[in-house]
């Protein structure tokens, strides 16, 4: 594997969030730049500009939850309750979709 082109940045935390990373990156076994790099990179997957495992792993959830909820709405005789709860959960899930796959950046 080729060695990755890293450009420092400067980063100014407050002490309480400094001494959280640090003992966030001694209990996972990682640098503090590994965990800031994560961090970035699940941001930048939340805005639409980068894609993470994080970002898949929700989005394939909402997928495969929505037609769960497909099908359970196209069951015969289900109740009107439970007909309501599903129409709410799929436009719930569609909106999340939207959040987790289009760009947020204004």
């Amino acid at each position: 594997m080729a060695p990755r082109k890293l450009l420092m940045q400067s980063l100014y935390l407050t002490p309480v969030q400094a001494a959280k990373l640090d003992e966030l990156a001694e209990t996972m076994g990682k640098t503090k730049a590994e965990m800031l790099r994560i961090a970035v990179d699940n941001l930048l997957g939340m805005y639409g500009m980068g894609d993470t495992l994080t970002t898949r792993i929700i989005r394939d959830a909402l997928k495969q939850s929505s037609e769960c909820v497909r099908r359970l709405r196209s069951t015969p005789r289900l109740e009107k309750a439970w007909q309501q709860k599903c129409e709410e959960t799929e436009v719930a899930i569609r909106d999340a979709l939207v959040e987790v796959s289009a760009p947020q950046i204004s």
